[in-house]
């Protein structure tokens, strides 16, 4: 029973999107209660790199040793996802959550077109159903800023997540084929990326005067409410480290792009019930829009060629 689990599609499909919905969730609460985001992702980070590394050395865990030839090849996953992690930061600040969300499925086109495994048809050529879902979330997205810029948005604003756009493809794309490529344990795999990902984060915590400890005290950031949340999100960061991975190799980049984009849907539910910086109605209308797009896309794109892990069983969509 655990081994199909293991190696099932779905159910490394349905728990990503599990904790990935719940970490928004929870991130959005630590946030709001311990605004101080550098800190906050070395706290995760660290926890999480510190219980997969004790449980590996206890042999409770099958994790990858520190080895020096797979450091030379992990530094590069590991700039794509502070990448990742600091333009979406960049990007909730100065636009709105939708607007973020709306870029994200931008990914999923610019994803496509380097994921030719599942872009292209049995003519070797995208099929038409294909190339009309991907004009439609343009389209949309396109919409979505139009109609935000009618309501006073400002161009500079469209920075940020512009930079989100191309630092997701990128760690679609790549991290897919490093998890292809390098022979780890998906708990390996947690345990470099959460480990060698604190020490760049440790400079802007540092030079952040908000994030110090007295700041923090003053501003009532470090109440048991606030500790919390940051541990829940700190256990949360956990499952989600390895259930993305073990996720990844399971299923193509442009899927795995797909899955992250509708797991935004819960973030823009909270959003719009707890603060009253989010889109126009027609805004929101887009972002449907561009949502029902992805899942058009999901639903007609070609089923990939079966794996040499599972060969003899049917490819199944995620």
């Amino acid at each position: 029973m655990l081994q199909w689990a293991k190696d099932s599609e779905g159910v490394a499909v349905v728990m990503y999107m599990l904790c990935s919905s719940t970490m928004l969730v929870a991130n959005k609460i630590a946030v709001s209660m311990f605004p101080a985001q550098n800190l906050l992702l070395i706290l995760q980070l660290g926890s999480s790199a510190a219980v997969v590394g004790g449980l590996g050395r206890a042999g409770w865990l099958d994790v990858d040793a520190l080895e020096a030839g797979k450091l030379r090849r992990y530094w590069a996953v590991v700039a794509v996802f502070l990448l990742n992690i600091y333009t979406n930061m960049m990007a909730l600040k100065s636009s709105n959550v939708e607007t973020v969300i709306v870029f994200r499925s931008v990914t999923t086109v610019v994803v496509a077109l380097g994921d030719s495994a599942t872009l292209r048809g049995p003519s070797g050529l995208p099929s038409l159903p294909v190339m009309a879902s991907l004009l439609s979330i343009v389209a949309f997205a396109w919409a979505f800023v139009a109609a935000e810029r009618a309501e006073g948005m400002q161009v500079t604003s469209l920075f940020w997540p512009l930079l989100y756009v191309a630092a997701q493809s990128l760690d679609c794309l790549y991290i897919k084929h490093v998890v292809s490529t390098v022979h780890m344990t998906s708990w390996g795999r947690s345990y470099y990326n959460n480990l060698l990902a604190i020490a760049p984060l440790l400079v802007p915590w540092a030079l952040s005067p908000s994030e110090s400890v007295e700041s923090l005290s003053a501003s009532g950031a470090l109440s048991s409410l606030a500790f919390a949340a940051v541990l829940l999100s700190c256990i949360l960061g956990l499952c989600i480290s390895v259930t993305a991975f073990h996720c990844r190799g399971m299923v193509s980049a442009t899927s795995y792009s797909l899955i992250g984009n509708m797991n935004k849907v819960l973030t823009v539910l909270i959003n719009r019930s707890v603060t009253s910086h989010h889109s126009t109605a027609w805004g929101a209308a887009c972002l449907v829009g561009c949502l029902l797009s992805g899942y058009a896309y999901t639903a007609v794109q070609p089923s990939a060629a079966p794996s040499t892990k599972t060969e003899g069983k049917k490819s199944k969509a995620a």
